[in-house]
């Protein structure tokens, strides 16, 4: 598969073509949407190779291959530029009007946040709520972000308007937002066989990483059961930040997202 201008970066890009044969030959049963975002999983997957170099001789008495955390990296590499490639596909597809509303969701989105930090700014769970709204990066999450938003302004009404924001209005605007950026987004994709393409090898190059980092992970969490300080280095950051995952995103246990 030939490297375009704006594809990944060309190494990265080398490494995911080599790996193509690979991931087209896995099993229909084994692929899966990311069960987090792939940036976050690209990230914890070098980091994950690190600690499983250092810890190299435990792993592999408990049964790990070293092909297979030396893999790793490389696993690591073919995802995220999977994931650039479906980004980039679906970016040159996107039209003006789109992409005008998605920056209004993005400064909605930011403007309600700032709001809610300062209006809820001693309560503990509305804190939390916020926290998890700002972990979204792309159009998908701007969308749940939105409506959850959207929530929150019913929930913490009278602590906007104490500030002087107006609750209603700003939760009907991202409720009517959300719905217009996901209509978009479902009928732009629908019967798109090159982000089909482009979306099932990411899926593909995510489902060998995670299976990977699992294994890993597995023997790790066993090998240092007993010890309280590498255990530790062995688990998902992200998934411990977000141990109740909403539903519809790239960190739930997934069932087919429409605007995934």
């Amino acid at each position: 598969m030939p490297t375009h201008r704006s594809d990944p970066h060309p190494d990265v890009q080398k490494t995911l073509d080599t790996l193509l044969p690979t991931l087209r030959d896995l099993p229909r049963d084994t692929i899966r949407d990311p069960l987090i975002p792939v940036a976050k999983m690209v990230a914890e997957a070098h980091a994950l190779a690190l600690v499983a170099t250092k810890y190299s001789n435990q792993l592999e008495a408990v049964g790990v291959a070293r092909k297979l955390h030396q893999s790793l990296d490389l696993r690591a590499q073919a995802a995220s530029a999977a994931q650039a490639r479906l980004t980039m596909v679906r970016g040159r597809k996107r039209s003006t009007e789109e992409l005008d509303q998605e920056a209004r969701g993005q400064e909605l989105r930011a403007t309600l946040v700032a709001a809610g930090r300062y209006a809820t700014r001693t309560n503990e769970k509305a804190q939390a709520a916020l926290d998890h709204i700002q972990e979204g990066t792309g159009l998908d999450d701007l969308v749940q972000d939105l409506k959850e938003l959207g929530l929150f302004c019913t929930t913490y009404a009278a602590d906007l308007e104490r500030i002087g924001e107006q609750p209603k209005a700003l939760k009907k605007e991202c409720s009517a937002l959300a719905d217009t950026l996901q209509t978009a987004v479902v009928n732009r994709r629908a019967g798109d066989d090159e982000e089909a393409q482009a979306l099932e090898l990411r899926n593909r190059a995510a489902s060998f990483l995670w299976d990977a980092m699992g294994e890993v992970r597995s023997a790790g969490a066993y090998a240092f059961r007993n010890d309280a300080e590498v255990l530790p280095l062995f688990r998902s950051a992200y998934r411990q930040a977000h141990r109740g995952p909403r539903p519809g995103t790239p960190d739930a246990p997934v069932t087919p997202n429409p605007t995934g």
